[in-house]
């Protein structure tokens, strides 16, 4: 009887190490495809127009996501504005667009969503600079004209704060406000946390919801 319950317990060890080895395989396949851009090709698609085969490729291999680059800037919706390059290290920086406003009423750092870039932010920028803002659009690390590759999510507080430092040296009397979408806002409420920025005003935007704080609210009437 013992002869016969060893051999299946260690069956059983072995099915249990194989399947804990192969699920963390997958997990690391996952995590490393969300935070490395491919250079070239096409996005995957949404998962309702995958077949079978490529719905479990994706799940064995991940997702490939192109590096996002600009595709638009300021002047596609008549707004006038310089390219800045906002230095981390001696071997990273962080691409930013100034957009001016004459008689501002405070500047705003704006942060795009995960895998996007600046002119993911154009429609908002429209808006707050009709608002009587001056603008700073930033691309984080690895997206857009910035260096480097994305950690979703791990080095973005840096990011806001080497801008928001940058900012406050060239705009030390303005009102500052941060506007986050989606992992900018992540990024935003992150870097408020742990790299104790503080900003006059937060704007952060999730899906269609746009929250922010009362300063902000007052300075929009």
């Amino acid at each position: 009887m013992l002869k016969r319950v060893r051999p299946c317990w260690r069956v059983s060890c072995l099915l249990l190490t194989t399947g804990a080895i192969a699920l963390n395989a997958i997990a690391w396949m996952q995590a490393y495809s969300m935070t490395h851009f491919v250079e070239a090709g096409q996005r995957t698609a949404k998962p309702e127009t995958l077949s079978a085969i490529d719905k479990l490729r994706i799940v064995l291999t991940g997702v490939e996501i192109p590096r996002p680059t600009n595709h638009l800037t300021p002047q596609a919706i008549a707004l006038d504005h310089k390219t800045a390059q906002i230095a981390i290290s001696d071997s990273e920086t962080l691409e930013a667009w100034y957009v001016p406003r004459s008689h501002s009423r405070g500047i705003v750092l704006m942060f795009p969503p995960y895998a996007g870039t600046n002119d993911a932010l154009l429609a908002s920028a429209k808006l707050l600079h009709d608002l009587g803002f001056e603008l700073l659009l930033i691309n984080f690390r690895g997206v857009g004209g910035s260096s480097g590759s994305t950690t979703l999510g791990v080095r973005k507080a840096e990011d806001v704060a080497v801008a928001v430092a940058y900012a406050k040296q060239r705009w030390a009397k303005q009102p500052l406000i941060l506007y986050g979408a989606s992992m900018g806002a992540t990024a935003v409420m992150r870097a408020i946390a742990q790299q104790s920025i503080k900003p006059d005003a937060v704007i952060v935007k999730v899906r269609s919801i746009v929250c922010c704080t009362q300063y902000a609210i007052a300075l929009r009437q």
